[in-house]
Order: structure tokens, then sequence, then C-alpha cells
């Protein structure tokens, strides 16, 4: 029985990882109510953390993700980015 519930779950995830590629509205929805969870769970929700646990629900410790965004929020390098067409040229 065991098997047969891995084999389905794994379908099931490969099939809405599939459906969440192939529709971006969806995919956002789903991250940003992941992230609105993660924030409402949390005691002291930092940016840290967030992104830490947005990467993967398992840490227990901050991790580089965590780290590198904290890093782009607190210089808010979006600001500041330079945009370059699809050959990678400014």
């Amino acid at each position: 029985m065991n098997g047969i519930l891995h084999g389905l779950t794994s379908q099931i995830l490969r099939d809405f990882a599939g459906f969440m590629q192939t529709n971006p509205s969806a995919n956002i929805d789903m991250g940003c109510l992941l992230v609105r969870r993660i924030i409402d769970r949390l005691e002291n929700p930092t940016i840290e953390t967030i992104g830490t646990l947005y990467n993967s629900l398992a840490k227990e410790r901050i991790s580089n993700y965590g780290r590198i965004l904290l890093h782009y929020y607190e210089n808010k390098s979006w600001l500041h980015a330079e945009v370059s067409d699809e050959k990678g040229s400014q």
C-alpha cells in the first residue's frame, strides 16, 4: 500500500509542478500564499527566516538563501538594477 501511495503522491506532485510552470498567475498566487503562511506562523518573522523557510520548510537554521535575500532587501538592489536584453548586453 505504501508503494502505491508514494507513487500516487509523486505523480500528483509532478502534475502540480507542471501546472505551476505553465500557469504563471497560479505560481505567483501560490508563492504569495506560502510566504503569507510562513509569516503568520513565525513569532518574529525576518527576511532571513522567511526566505530560508520559503526555500526549504525543513531548515532549522538560516540558510545562504535567507542571508542573500537580506542583503538584497537591505541594499534595495532592484532599484539600482540595469536592464539588459535577452543576450545579456546592457
